[in-house]
């Protein structure tokens, strides 16, 4: 049985950050996330 933490940060810019951390092992999954641009319409 493997026990992890897991953890969300949100920045005042709106960044999303998602973190996983496995307690036996010491490894630690970090994923970022946020607001993307408006897509371009061509006329």
């Amino acid at each position: 049985m493997a026990l992890t933490d897991y953890c969300f940060h949100e920045t005042p810019g709106g960044i999303l950050r998602y973190e996983v951390s496995c307690q036996p092992c010491g490894n630690v999954y970090v994923e970022l996330s946020g607001p993307s641009a408006p897509a371009a319409v061509a006329a």
